[in-house]
């Protein structure tokens, strides 16, 4: 088998004819004002493209077109939204069109979809060029339905046949579907086929194709579409493209960015308890009545918890593995039509979903890979439109994130979740477009009522009091974190002067004039990327208490001042956040996210003052005077790290017929670890074996360990 040659953007060009690198002559028409023309494509096709508002090709079907259109092989990589589809229903339809070979009795050609919505839409760019005048058949074959509509479609005869794997190999063995005519077969996301387990059944299904002619091996041209094609998907492709040269047109692989330009990437940082909220909030900000919003989550739960919750104000349809076929082919109509404003779906629906005007996408947690995250941004900022993709992210899925803006070559704008002006900014704009919408004659049925209301609270009182009531917003509103989203907290944001190293400079500022309950309730405390800052929560109820002390401390306005935030700066990375401590003899643990309570956020001293059982400590005055001892730094252990526990941690991991010691570092005030320690051995070619344990996780965390300098 050949191998497959890469052909990059300037690989094939308009106005020549040049020879790929695959050594196959590709030609490209010159790039005219009418591509249609250009193209040669039937003025019949032409005007049900007009009729969609089509009136030119984007660049990856010009691209697609002749190496499509002449029979080769082709590998194409291309941006989600990028208009793949139609790259190859144009030339694979004209290719048989202008043959005289589509005439509704044996299809020419079969296109493989990793999913029932994806084959649909497929199907649709294929049956909406069909007319009157130059008429061909597209029968659907997928899974979840009856089989008898499908195979009575077939029986009357067809052109294409677009479908899921398995069903489409069912129709095949029971003698439904006839395969012998095929002469183009196409992978429509190849790579999310294949990621689905579908290798073996494509390949079933080409080997049929090419065997059923008489015995004898028959070529037929084989296309493989994707957003990302990975180099294990091109391995698996060379099993199923016929013996010759092959086209590989990348449109990715020159892009900095791996999704459309015209994509906002925005995350927000939550707490388990305040999702639902969060996304209700942002749904409202970013999205509202009139405009769509796509949301995915990971469980069929998580549709149902948004659907039925009261605090998304718009109505919710739901797709996911249980909703039958029927009932989500309804639902997709009425959220394409703009009859729904908002759809949850699980990843089933994460591809294939061609619905133009989608202007937001929210993510209810990062996706594990990176091509899920691609795909599901791409749903948005479709056909060149502009769009927002919003992602959740706790602090346990943080590295979830930098690790997509690393490989995927984005930048993610960490955001706070909406705030209570946010909300009723947006709640107003809503009703302010549904107050516009109001007939004149239904006014003056209520003017009457209008003036007593304006005598009873005053013009500006009595619209205030409407609006209020209009946008569901008539009880006390509680501030949420900036930080996390989590309901009774207020984000506060102190600038320093000068700028400072570590950490344990802000602590060491607290514990300076802040009691130690009072110091207790701070949470989520992040340094500012320009390191003369930081940003942090406290409850609202006590919020009183400590701006009184902080506006009363001399030194403020001289040395520092304080501030809500409306927006979250610019953050430090919680892994920056800890390097730059660790590398600071007195570290100071980072505060994070656990002991958030939204509901009653006076409880929160209580709650973490670590009150459990004494810390486990060891015996150390049979090593600390020995002679020959080498100790090792140990950072980043978290605040309920005994060593008792950290000692047999070492043991299970490779220390166990070594002699060693573990120390422990704690507060002097509170008697809790300061997050970090020694290790001692006794021997120098034990300190070598220690080191090798720098990275590795204890009680979820990543220890740092190297030779302590003293």
């Amino acid at each position: 088998m050949s191998s497959i040659k890469d052909v990059s953007k300037s690989d094939i060009k308009p106005h020549k004819r040049k020879r790929s690198l695959s050594g196959i002559e590709c030609p490209t028409p010159p790039n005219e004002p009418d591509d249609f023309e250009t193209y040669k494509i039937d003025k019949n096709i032409v005007e049900r493209l007009k009729l969609k508002q089509i009136e030119s090709l984007f660049e990856v079907q010009k691209k697609v077109y002749m190496p499509v259109y002449s029979g080769k092989n082709v590998i194409v990589s291309s941006l989600t939204g990028s208009g793949k589809t139609l790259a190859f229903v144009l030339p694979t339809l004209m290719r048989y069109i202008d043959k005289k070979e589509l005439n509704q009795t044996h299809p020419k050609i079969l296109v493989l979809a990793p999913t029932r919505e994806l084959s649909i839409q497929t199907g649709r760019e294929y049956s909406d060029l069909s007319s009157k005048n130059l008429f061909f058949n597209t029968v659907l074959i997928y899974g979840g339905v009856s089989m008898d509509d499908q195979i009575n479609k077939l029986k009357n005869g067809c052109d294409i046949i677009v479908g899921t794997p398995g069903r489409v190999i069912d129709m095949i063995e029971r003698g439904h579907l006839k395969i012998d005519k095929i002469q183009t077969l196409i992978l429509d996301e190849a790579d999310k086929m294949l990621d689905m387990g579908f290798e073996e059944s494509i390949t079933d299904i080409y080997q049929k194709i090419v065997n059923n002619n008489n015995g004898k091996e028959k070529d037929i041209q084989v296309l493989l579409f994707s957003a990302t094609i990975e180099e294990w998907v091109r391995k698996v492709a060379r099993k199923i493209i016929p013996k010759g040269d092959e086209i590989f047109i990348d449109l990715v692989k020159d892009l900095g960015n791996k999704t459309p330009k015209t994509v906002t990437h925005l995350a927000v940082q939550v707490i388990k308890s305040e999702k639902t909220t969060t996304i209700a909030d942002l749904i409202l900000c970013y999205g509202g009545k009139n405009k769509s919003t796509l949301v995915f989550v990971n469980t069929k739960k998580e549709c149902s918890d948004l659907m039925i919750s009261d605090k998304v104000k718009e109505e919710v349809q739901i797709i996911h593995g249980d909703i039958n076929q029927t009932q989500r082919e309804a639902t997709l109509t009425a959220f394409r039509n703009g009859k729904v404003k908002c759809l949850v779906a699980t990843d089933v629906a994460s591809r294939g979903l061609d619905i133009p005007s989608v202007d937001l996408v929210i993510q209810s947690e990062p996706p594990k890979d990176i091509d899920s995250y691609i795909h599901r941004a791409g749903r948005t900022a479709r056909a060149g439109r502009s769009g927002t993709c919003i992602t959740l992210y706790t602090r346990y899925t943080e590295c979830l994130l930098e690790r997509i803006e690393q490989k995927a070559k984005i930048k993610i704008k960490r955001i706070g979740a909406p705030q209570k002006k946010d909300i009723i900014e947006a709640s107003i704009r809503d009703t302010y477009k549904s107050l516009m919408s109001i007939d004149d004659s239904m006014i003056k049925l209520f003017t009457d009522n209008a003036k007593k209301l304006i005598e009873e609270f005053g013009t500006e009182n009595a619209v205030a009091r409407l609006l209020a009531y209009v946008s569901g917003h008539t009880k006390n509103m509680k501030s949420r974190s900036l930080l996390c989203g989590a309901e009774g907290w207020i984000t506060y944001q102190i600038k320093w002067k000068n700028k400072f190293q570590h950490v344990g400079y802000v602590w060491g500022f607290f514990k300076r004039i802040l009691k130690e309950e009072i110091k207790a309730k701070i949470r989520g405390l992040r340094v500012v990327s320009t390191s003369d800052g930081c940003v942090f929560d406290f409850p609202e109820d006590d919020k009183e208490i400590f701006e009184n002390i902080l506006y009363n401390d001399k030194y403020y306005g001289l040395n520092y001042t304080l501030e809500v935030p409306d927006d979250l700066p610019e953050l430090q990375s919680i892994e920056e956040q800890r390097n730059r401590d660790s590398n600071n003899i007195n570290n100071i643990s980072i505060n994070n996210h656990s002991g958030y309570r939204p509901n009653n956020p006076t409880r929160q001293s209580k709650n973490l003052s670590f009150e459990k059982k004494p810390m486990q400590t060891l015996d150390h005055s049979k090593f600390m005077k020995r002679k020959g001892r080498y100790d090792i730094f140990v950072g980043n252990l978290p605040y309920n790290a005994d060593e008792v526990k950290l000692k047999d941690w070492f043991k299970k991991n490779g220390l166990k017929n070594m002699e060693f010691d573990v120390r422990i570092t704690l507060d002097k005030e509170t008697g809790k670890a300061r997050g970090f320690g020694f290790v001692s051995v006794f021997d120098k070619d034990d300190v070598k074996e220690v080191l090798k344990l720098n990275g590795k996780e204890f009680n979820f965390r990543k220890l740092i360990i190297n030779e302590s300098k003293k």
